[in-house]
């Protein structure tokens, strides 16, 4: 299947959002480390590395969704988007099970990531809406 200009720009934009915040985590655990706070090693690094990839993997899914489910009838289209969500979901979950038990991963930046393309949308959000005075 192929993805629009505007769904690949769109992946390209959380992409983006998650490399920096997962840069900006790695530093907080990195300075949090120096005061004895959290431990800093290969798990965090690891664990960030985990959680960012299928966080991207996880919107280019939904891209892969949103592309399929508008060439669709309403109903059809609906019961793709819910099948997707599921799916996604379970793989999130899944994900995250495997940052809880094994222990090559941090825990907090596999599960971390998940939420940084919801932060990055909000900050253009709030940068959209202060340009256009709304």
């Amino acid at each position: 299947m192929h993805l629009s200009d505007d769904i690949k720009r769109e992946i390209s934009f959380i992409t983006a959002w998650i490399v920096v915040f997962s840069a900006v985590m790695q530093g907080v655990f990195l300075i949090l480390h120096f005061f004895g706070v959290v431990k800093w090693d290969y798990t965090a690094v690891l664990g960030n590395l985990l959680g960012a990839v299928f966080s991207v993997l996880n919107f280019v899914f939904l891209g892969f969704t949103v592309e399929s489910a508008i060439n669709k009838e309403e109903k059809k289209a609906q019961s793709t988007v819910r099948i997707s969500r599921l799916l996604r979901n379970l793989m999130i979950g899944v994900v995250i099970i495997i940052g809880v038990y094994a222990p090559i991963f941090n825990v907090w930046t596999v599960a971390l990531p998940f939420l940084f393309p919801k932060i990055g949308i909000m900050i253009r959000s709030k940068i959209v809406n202060k340009q256009t005075g709304k």
